[in-house]
């Protein structure tokens, strides 16, 4: 049974990111004040976990306050990953790097060491993690449920990553005038963009 995917045309960005007005605006006077206020900054949950989890096993890595770090306990850390993933290594390094550079611009530090730090780069695989559009095809086709079907032909059709997806609400999903359908995806970086399915 061949299944038929809706085309679908991603539009211009209705929004970017912003900050949240109730969040207070606060000054760190203590490392975990500054991870705090550093952490609270995103807006994605994973973001957040990750950037703290990043934060808390460097500062006990070097057992130092912030304040005390100098380039080679930062050169140091990095090293400890090597045996690691490329992108493990790059999402560390980076992570590291924001909080320094946000700790320097609040004014909690002084020097920003992160800044002499190059990020490693990342093998791009991309290519491996793209799913044939027949396997996809066969997927949807093999799927009974309407419901999870529907489901499906939006996350591959739509570009849609699983937390945008986990994200929509029925607020979220409109008729357009000229009878297709719309949905309104909030995604990474706090960034709006509407998904137009047609039939």
């Amino acid at each position: 049974m061949s299944t038929h995917l809706p085309a679908i045309i991603e539009t211009t960005p209705e929004g970017h990111g912003h900050d949240d007005p109730a969040l207070p605006v606060t000054q760190a006077d203590t490392d975990a004040q500054l991870v705090d206020l550093w952490v609270r900054r995103h807006e994605s949950p994973n973001t957040r976990r990750n950037y703290r989890r990043q934060a808390e096993r460097f500062m006990v890595w070097t057992g130092k306050p912030l304040a005390a770090v100098r380039l080679g306990d930062l050169q140091g850390y990095l090293q400890t990953l090597e045996g690691q993933a490329s992108a493990t290594r790059a999402a560390a390094t980076a992570a590291l790097k924001t909080l320094f550079t946000f700790a320097q611009e609040t004014g909690f530090l002084r020097f920003n060491v992160g800044k002499a730090v190059k990020s490693p780069s990342v093998k791009n695989t991309l290519a491996e993690r793209i799913m044939p559009e027949t396997d996809m095809l066969r997927l949807i086709g093999m799927e009974a449920n309407p419901r999870n079907r529907a489901l499906l032909i939006l996350l591959y059709g739509g570009g849609l990553r699983i937390s945008e997806l986990c994200g929509l609400c029925w607020r979220d999903l409109a008729e357009r005038q000229d009878g297709e359908g719309q949905a309104t995806v909030y995604g990474k970086g706090g960034k709006t963009r509407a998904v137009v399915a047609r039939s």
